[in-house]
């Protein structure tokens, strides 16, 4: 049987991803990554409002940040804007519109840690949820979007991600 790249070979035990399902691992890994941190803040030293913005910048900076660039790649190639990306209403996978404009990191760290931003966007803004935390200055680490730039952690960016 005869496998493409965009299929797992259990037999040789090599394998390779779709671009599809990197996306989809790096939004999930991204939610989960702020919940861990949510629970790590509340039963962490110092409990839940001394919680550290440092740790939080690296989660951003981690597979959010991954999961964004990967959504953008999406939306540069196929020459469309999250919402002509969404799942549209007549498919039965439909869920709420907008649902790949919502996997923005910036949509990720409102709905799950709460801390969403004070600007108005429009749904098919991409990047608008999440360019107010991208201003935010961090102590030790620089802007929101200065990823890797207090010389801490690992952030894997489309350069370090690897299909095989």
């Amino acid at each position: 049987m005869d496998f493409d790249n965009t299929r797992l070979d259990y037999r040789k035990r090599k394998g390779s991803v779709t671009n599809g399902q990197a996306m989809a691992l790096s939004t999930e890994w991204c939610r989960s990554s702020l919940a861990s941190y949510l629970d790590n803040r509340a039963g962490g030293h110092g409990g839940a409002v001394t919680g550290s913005e440092q740790d939080l910048h690296d989660v951003m900076c981690d597979y959010c940040r991954l999961s964004d660039e990967l959504r953008g790649v999406a939306m540069h190639a196929s020459q469309c804007d999250c919402l002509e990306l969404s799942t549209h209403s007549e498919t039965s996978s439909y869920s709420q519109e907008g649902d790949f404009c919502l996997k923005n990191s910036g949509h990720l760290l409102c709905n799950v840690l709460g801390r969403c931003s004070s600007e108005v966007c429009l749904l098919q803004d991409f990047e608008c949820a999440r360019r107010e935390y991208d201003e935010i200055e961090v102590p030790l680490r620089g802007r929101g979007d200065e990823c890797n730039s207090g010389g801490f952690g690992f952030a894997p960016t489309l350069t370090t991600l690897v299909f095989l």
